[in-house]
């Protein structure tokens, strides 16, 4: 990482007349209007949502809601789109899967509860979705009561058109967002591992259906040498979660997909930090010069694990965007934001902001010739089976 002085920045910028725009809050930063890529990670407590904009075009990557908590995304995000686009329409929209926390809920006026997270950015602030893409209907077990209010509000929304069509996200689509940007669904729906779960060990699938974060959206963005990654709550472990007589699975889609990410600039970190994410092998091959965790202050499910902070922290810098965990000490809360996460970056893609701080991005060449460099997880074609799934009992759901 190389840091270079603010005001030896603003005098560059202001020589060569690159003033800041509407809605860009840091002033060395380089403006939309050379053609950067700007990706802003809110801070909306335990919760996601990441906004992308690119000569005009817009792609938003979840609008999640915090349990208990007000719609922080559904009135952040129309604010910057009024600063920043002059207008409330999003082109794209990935939901990368169907928990309250990426997606929001529907409310319940019985209960006095208003709808939060994408339910309230369409329909109370007015937002409107060229298209939405999610990971799709199939699901083995239960349908829950996110993917029904999911699926009914999605109908309702393309009625009506405030949602223009639908797709369902497949590994290897290209989400057209501009030339010189490229940006690849990596997962969907576990890539088709699931599918082969439930085929080979049915009788386990049946009675440890696997969780809804297994089936999560992942996306890779890149601009010249600058790369980024990002998939909702994508798991990297293979557990078993007993609460009682129910049971659920975590499985690892992280390795599988590791090779087709690559090493990147930045990586939105997996699941918030959970211990069952961001696995030592995948966070080799990603190797990021920054992460950025969405996690919420004082939450109870132990985000960011210590384990995957620090695992992390030996490839780059931290940004934490709302707070940690009760449980976490001062070398963690060290690297709280308490404010979202910027990232501008350079129309070459050769250098790129986060807030504050000035990065270059790095080459394959260099990324290749990194010490203890990897390029994938060597995963074979043998899926573990119900064996070799590590068994936790009660806690807290992450």
């Amino acid at each position: 990482m190389k840091k270079t002085s603010l005001t030896a920045l603003l005098v560059c910028l202001a020589l060569c007349g690159c003033l800041k725009p509407a809605g860009v809050r840091y002033h060395h930063m380089v403006p939309e209007e050379n053609d950067a890529l700007h990706i802003i990670n809110f801070n909306v407590e335990q919760a996601d949502a990441m906004l992308i904009l690119y000569k005009g075009k817009s792609l938003l990557v979840d609008c999640g809601s915090p349990l208990g908590k007000p719609a922080i995304a559904a009135q952040r995000i129309p604010r910057r789109l009024d600063a920043l686009l002059g207008h409330r329409h999003i082109d794209y929209f990935i939901v990368t899967h169907y928990h309250q926390d990426h997606f929001g809920s529907p409310g319940n006026p019985r209960q006095r509860r208003r709808p939060s997270g994408s339910f309230s950015l369409i329909e109370d602030e007015g937002v409107t979705i060229g298209e939405i893409i999610d990971r799709g209907s199939w699901l083995l077990g239960s349908k829950g009561g996110s993917y029904n209010n999911y699926h009914r509000a999605l109908n309702r929304w393309l009625g009506t058109g405030q949602v223009g069509k639908r797709r369902v996200a497949r590994p290897g689509d290209l989400i057209n967002m501009g030339e010189g940007l490229r940006v690849e669904v990596i997962s969907s729906a576990g890539n088709g591992i699931l599918d082969r779960l439930n085929s080979l060990y049915p009788t386990f699938i049946a009675t440890t259906p696997p969780s809804e974060n297994d089936y999560s959206v992942g996306v890779k963005v890149t601009l010249g040498d600058f790369e980024m990654f990002a998939a909702g709550d994508l798991t990297g472990s293979n557990i078993i979660r007993q609460y009682g007589p129910i049971r659920a699975s975590y499985t690892d889609i992280e390795s599988s997909v590791a090779k087709m990410i690559g090493p990147v600039e930045v990586y939105r970190v997996d699941h918030h930090g959970s211990a069952h994410s961001s696995n030592p092998c995948f966070s080799q091959v990603l190797h990021p010069q920054a992460s950025v965790f969405s996690c919420g202050r004082n939450n109870r499910y132990g985000h960011p694990a210590i384990e995957v902070y620090h695992r992390l922290k030996t490839y780059g810098d931290v940004y934490i965007t709302g707070g940690v965990s009760r449980d976490h000490g001062a070398d963690i809360r060290q690297d709280i934001v308490g404010d979202d996460v910027e990232i501008l970056v350079s129309p070459d893609g050769a250098r790129f902001w986060i807030n504050e701080r000035l990065y270059h991005s790095s080459s394959e060449e260099t990324e290749r010739q990194r010490p203890n460099a990897r390029q994938s997880c060597n995963v074979g074609s043998r899926l573990a089976d119900s064996s070799e799934y590590e068994v936790i009992e009660g806690g807290v759901a992450d």
